[in-house]
């Protein structure tokens, strides 16, 4: 598998609820149906292979488990630069975790990776405060734009 943009987002989404069964999240509705939409446009199995209950969401596939852990391991070695794959892997822990200016149940690895960047954070138990949070916001949705605004292009 190649690491895509849209990958890294779901990646990073998956890393902050991943579920002990096969490769999916533990959460609500609303993040089970995001999970789902993202692994639906990757096109990383069929509709008929997701299996969902009460509280998670997953699918059974140990190529992609085993490539979605190998990224998470090596996380600080592939998300070293602020490009538009790092920003798409933000994109996706804040989007999975995020609440206002914190990411709730980051790692310490997480509040390198994020400091690394280029960002202030502050340690608080479990949950990373990002004291910049105007910037860092805006390196992971300006991303996003110039993503949409090049696909938007292609289609001229």
């Amino acid at each position: 598998m190649k690491l895509t943009k849209e990958l890294a987002e779901l990646i990073g989404f998956w890393k902050m609820r991943r579920t002990r069964k096969g490769v999916g999240v533990v959460g609500n509705i609303p993040i089970q149906e995001k999970f789902i939409k993202k692994v639906l446009n990757l096109k990383l199995v069929p509709p008929d292979k997701i299996v969902a209950d009460k509280k998670a969401v997953w699918f059974s596939h140990l190529k992609i488990k085993n490539f979605f852990e190998k990224v998470v391991k090596n996380q600080s070695e592939i998300f070293d630069r602020r490009n538009n794959i790092s920003a798409a892997y933000l994109r996706g822990m804040y989007e999975s975790t995020g609440e206002g200016p914190v990411i709730k149940n980051a790692s310490y690895q997480d509040q390198l990776l994020i400091e690394r960047l280029g960002f202030i954070t502050k340690n608080k138990g479990s949950n990373v405060l990002i004291r910049d949070f105007d910037k860092f916001k805006e390196f992971i949705n300006q991303k996003k734009e110039k993503s949409e605004e090049t696909k938007q292009e292609e289609k001229d």
